[in-house]
């Protein structure tokens, strides 16, 4: 039995492979159009927290959500229509309202003529509004730009936050015209790859995924992502096989068979748990073929395979072939089924080199085919056609007596119905 579901599994992801339409130019994370960010990036972030745990499970993933915060005050009241003032810390830095100041010199000196018409004594800091602003602007700058530093930072959680829930959002509602899923890719790699139907092919692309669900906390409102307990981890062989890459099916079905030896627990945070695959794939796939441990970044794209130590969190279109998701399924029921379903069985079962002794059938009634066959033929059993006939269709019906199931073949129009 366990060589009969190892060739039923075998035999599904024959046909999973023969079925899939692949451009392995999508394969490249640099220039992705939807939502990426490596997790390198996320580390550094305001917010953020990074493979925690609850009662519910791992959180791979924690972004609080934060609002922006105003930049500071520009000293006296009076002293913010001497400068222009950024409110987003990508924008220009502080400057003198130049036109203003100069409107403010003028009225200056036209209150300073009346007072010493009146003979007060005028005594000021600062001659004029012009070095007065200046003095606030040299004061303001050290100020805005520290905030400006701190809260570009704050303002990637938020964004980070609003793409998230936008995502959340997409997933859920599975109305769009294009639906996405979002994945943790680890173990990325990259090579200069060659096609039969693109000429040169940049490969860039995690070699395995865990497919990861987004929600919110009731309380907290934070979002958190989670790797989903229902999708095993997949290698991302594709693009790779696609561009015939010598012996990559069989690396791949190697290292299937490696991940399901770790049991088929990944983290992104772990890489124990993913290095012995990215290691043999590395080593086994091109004879100058590296694994580097130490880069955590998107490898460069060259004539040689490389695998990284990189993780990327990102969303790539769904499959929308349901027949694939149910074989894939399927193949993940086979190996704790206790025993194959007899149909199952026989897709993989060899032919018998015996030969069958056939009994043959006799039918009567309205059919009108009333022979009684031969002496050793079983009774004969009522047979009605509500159409017109041929002994094609009657040798079909007692095909189907005989045996489980069949198949008709023929143009349209000729009959197959109507047994």
């Amino acid at each position: 039995m366990p060589e009969a579901k190892e060739q039923l599994s075998n035999l599904l992801s024959y046909i999973l492979e023969q079925d899939k339409d692949i451009d392995p130019r999508g394969f490249k994370l640099q220039g992705c159009k939807d939502f990426i960010i490596g997790q390198h990036e996320l580390a550094q972030l305001p917010g953020v927290e990074l493979n925690t745990e609850d009662e519910e499970g791992a959180v791979w993933l924690g972004v609080q959500r934060l609002v922006p915060i105003a930049p500071p005050a520009v000293g006296y009241l009076h002293h913010q229509d001497y400068l222009n003032v950024a409110q987003e810390p990508s924008g220009p830095v502080p400057s003198l309202d130049e036109k203003r100041i100069k409107a403010l010199d003028a009225l200056r000196e036209e209150q300073d003529r009346r007072l010493i018409e009146e003979g007060v004594l005028i005594k000021r800091e600062f001659n004029t509004v012009a070095d007065e602003a200046q003095a606030v602007l040299e004061h303001y700058l050290p100020l805005w730009q520290s905030w400006a530093d701190e809260e570009a930072e704050r303002r990637k959680s938020i964004a980070l936050y609003s793409q998230l829930f936008a995502l959340k959002t997409q997933v859920e509602l599975e109305t769009s015209l294009k639906p996405i899923e979002v994945v943790w890719g680890m173990a990325i790699a990259s090579w200069k790859l060659t096609s039969e139907r693109h000429s040169r092919v940049d490969y860039q692309y995690p070699l395995l995924t865990q497919a990861v669900e987004i929600s919110v906390d009731a309380v907290s409102l934070a979002i958190e992502v989670r790797p989903r307990s229902t999708m095993r981890p997949r290698l991302e062989f594709d693009a790779l096989t696609n561009c015939n890459v010598p012996l990559a099916a069989d690396i791949e079905n190697s290292a299937r068979k490696l991940l399901v030896e770790g049991g088929e627990m990944l983290s992104p945070f772990e890489p124990a748990s993913y290095e012995p695959i990215a290691r043999f794939v590395a080593g086994n796939l091109h004879e100058r073929g590296t694994y580097d441990p130490d880069l955590k970044t998107y490898p460069a794209i060259k004539d040689e395979f490389v695998v990284s130590n990189a993780a990327v969190l990102f969303a790539r279109p769904k499959p929308s072939n349901y027949l694939h998701e149910d074989i894939q399924r399927l193949q993940h029921r086979i190996p704790p089924a206790d025993d194959l379903p007899s149909a199952a069985l026989m897709l993989v079962t060899p032919p018998s080199d015996e030969a069958s002794e056939i009994q043959p059938l006799s039918f009567r009634g309205m059919s009108g085919d009333t022979r009684p066959g031969t002496s050793n033929a079983e009774p004969a059993r009522e047979l009605y056609f509500p159409l017109a006939y041929n002994q094609e269709q009657v040798t079909a019906i007692a095909q189907l007596e005989r045996t489980a199931g069949g198949v008709g073949q023929g143009r349209p129009g000729t009959g197959q119905r109507q047994p």
